[in-house]
């Protein structure tokens, strides 16, 4: 059955999950509330079938509400939504946060709505291309069991491959995917600076940067992290650790500190793998503890 969607902060992930529920016929008409009428004007134009409004309170009554703001605003929106007389019995509401559970969303429990969240576990710079290869993306839902089962149904007619989160656990979990995502550019740009300090030109980071990045990535979901792990401290190769370290505590201490935690977790991967000497394990993370000798 073809319901009604209210969304409040339509952004990237906003725009890409309102087209996809309007594209699969789940929803067919959609109000859109953003900070500005502007940009609810904007992303209008990008979400079929619906309509920008300036104010949450000139939001209709809908079967669906998708608060797709930041974080830091959903108690303020939880707040304007319970100030509304739009919020009727049964209507399924569900913020999409990868950190914060359908326990932000309580206050509006005294109206008879579902509250539950989802979080599809993607990283979405481009709402055009999450709309075109969402197929066999994996979502993270919780809330309570109607708006689970809701939720369930919604992400599986989109395409998308539904698991269940523990409220409790979501905040630990968005850690896990901020590593697998965030961290590994903000990696990848220390990678970079390191790159140009060595007057490698950029023409050749281009081209060498990508294999390097897609290979690893490969490696891992072919063969999980023990055994995708490569380079010096997979092979114990204390000596050429120990001196890149000295290279980078001269040139950036800041990126040498870097490079030494994350000489310690890379120990643990090759531990356990246990294809290196106990003494070369000894010895590495003696240097991930500054001790450089």
């Amino acid at each position: 059955m073809s319901r009604t969607l209210n969304i409040v902060g339509c952004g990237r992930v906003g725009r890409a999950l309102g087209a996809l529920l309007v594209r699969n016929s789940i929803c067919t008409r959609v109000a859109i509330c953003n900070r500005t009428v502007e940009s609810s004007a904007r992303a209008a134009t990008f979400v079929p079938s619906s309509v920008a409004v300036s104010s949450i309170a000139e939001l209709p009554a809908a079967d669906c509400w998708m608060l797709a703001c930041a974080d830091s605003a959903i108690r303020d929106v939880v707040s304007a939504l319970a100030d509304t007389s739009a919020l009727t019995p049964g209507a399924l509401v569900f913020h999409v946060s990868g950190a914060l559970s359908s326990h932000e969303l309580s206050p509006l429990a005294e109206f008879g709505a579902k509250l539950g969240s989802l979080h599809p576990v993607r990283s979405i710079a481009s709402p055009e291309l999450v709309v075109s290869s969402f197929g066999g993306t994996v979502c993270a839902i919780e809330g309570e069991p109607t708006a689970v089962s809701d939720l369930r149904g919604i992400v599986e007619r989109i395409g998308g491959r539904p698991f269940e989160v523990d409220a409790r656990s979501k905040l630990i979990c968005h850690a896990g995917h901020v590593l697998a995502s965030n961290y590994v550019v903000t990696v990848l740009d220390v990678a970079r600076r390191l790159y140009a300090e060595a007057g490698i030109p950029d023409h050749v980071v281009e081209m060498m940067l990508p294999p390097i990045v897609r290979g690893t990535i490969e490696n891992v979901c072919a063969l999980g992290t023990t055994a995708a792990l490569t380079g010096p401290v997979a092979r114990g190769d204390v000596d050429l650790v120990r001196q890149q370290l000295r290279g980078l505590s001269e040139l950036n201490p800041e990126v040498a500190a870097l490079y030494r935690e994350l000489v310690r977790h890379a120990a643990h991967l090759a531990a356990r793998r246990g294809e290196i000497a106990p003494s070369s394990l000894s010895e590495l993370e003696r240097i991930a503890r500054g001790e450089l000798s």
